[in-house]
């Protein structure tokens, strides 16, 4: 017993010096390119975004021939391997790129994170993110793909944190609210899943993205009342969860909303017309979960950011707006007569003056 007990010491020692030896800090200083080398590597550049990623790598060991302390190709070189799905080489080479103290190294560190992770090895990566994040805390792709990490090895809770992060660092990093807004959604977050869906929406409205972002807009709009034999039924959650902040006055007016609906004056109305009636009411019942003072990174980020922009009288713009990616004749017609107040709309949300989220 003796020694089985020494032996899950030693492992388990084996296995947190392994996890600490993943990656050191930079040490290294990176020599500046000449002209010629950064000639070769603009070449190679190019051929990368064409996707001739051999042509590419060869560039790049032409430079590291003139220069093997050139940081920023080392990370090019390495990227080139990810892209053609060599992730040992492309860790490989990345990780001679974080020796050094150069522009590169929070991309390096991505790079590393994403290898580790593609090769099934989550707590590596886990490791390598925070510890880029604590060279630069500023570096919104570390703090998403820590959350992409953490989320795929089934830690849901520490996914949502990181993604708050990566919101705090850049508002705008619209991947962060996409993936946000899908984990919500799947661990039962209801309502913080619109919010963080009609944010997205906001500034991405018409891509692949922005049709499964509307799809969920939809189904949590109107998945809280079916019609079954001239029937409606409205159903409640009487468990929501709340650590997100309490929306129940919300999930209330959603059921009645989506109830609303089914009545034979809603039935008239196109789907766009609908939708502008559904949002409408809850930016209003917003104002007054606001007042309330909940808690939380929805009703703190979200909410005042909708609440001022139902103030501006922007509601109908944006649902038209954001519903660019159904092709309905009506929708292109209302936005092609509306060009100004979609543009004044725009201009405002570009300006808006998003918070730090303190949770």
């Amino acid at each position: 017993m003796k020694h089985i007990l020494m032996l899950c010491i030693c492992l388990i020692m084996f296995t947190i010096t392994s996890l600490a030896s993943v990656i050191d800090p930079p040490k290294l200083t990176p020599k500046a390119p000449t002209e010629e080398e950064s000639a070769l590597a603009k070449e190679g550049a190019l051929l990368h975004d064409q996707g001739k990623y051999d042509e590419a790598i060869s560039k790049y060991e032409q430079v590291l021939k003139l220069n093997p302390d050139n940081a920023v190709t080392l990370y090019e070189m390495a990227f080139s391997y990810f892209a053609k799905k060599d992730h040992k080489k492309s860790l490989e080479i990345a990780l001679k790129g974080a020796r050094y103290k150069s522009n590169a190294l929070a991309d390096c560190y991505v790079l590393i994170g994403n290898n580790y992770d593609l090769l099934g090895e989550a707590d590596k990566a886990i490791d390598v993110y925070q510890k880029g994040i604590k060279l630069s805390p500023q570096e919104v792709g570390l703090h998403y793909n820590l959350a992409i990490t953490y989320y795929r090895a089934k830690k849901a809770d520490k996914a949502i944190k990181s993604l708050k992060t990566a919101i705090s660092v850049e508002h705008n990093h619209l991947s962060s609210h996409f993936a946000l807004s899908q984990i919500y959604y799947q661990t039962g977050y209801k309502v913080p899943a619109l919010l963080a869906a009609l944010r997205f929406l906001t500034s991405e409205p018409a891509s692949n993205r922005s049709e499964v972002t509307l799809k969920l807009v939809k189904e949590v709009l109107q998945g809280s009342a079916k019609e079954a034999n001239n029937q409606i039924n409205i159903l409640m959650n009487p468990e929501e969860k709340k650590d997100e902040g309490d929306f129940s006055s919300i999930s209330l007016v959603l059921a009645l909303t989506s109830a609303s609906r089914f009545l034979e004056e809603n039935k008239k109305k196109s789907d766009a017309e609908n939708l502008v009636d559904q949002i409408e009411v809850l930016f209003s019942v917003m104002k007054e979960n606001k007042e309330k003072k909940n808690k939380g990174f929805g009703c703190e980020y979200y909410i005042p950011y909708f609440i001022q922009l139902d103030s501006k009288d922007y509601s109908k713009t944006f649902v038209y707006y954001i519903l660019q990616n159904t092709n309905s004749p009506e929708v292109k017609k209302w936005l092609s007569e509306n060009k100004t107040l979609v543009d004044e709309f725009l201009s405002w949300s570009k300006n808006y003056p998003w918070p730090k989220p303190k949770s």
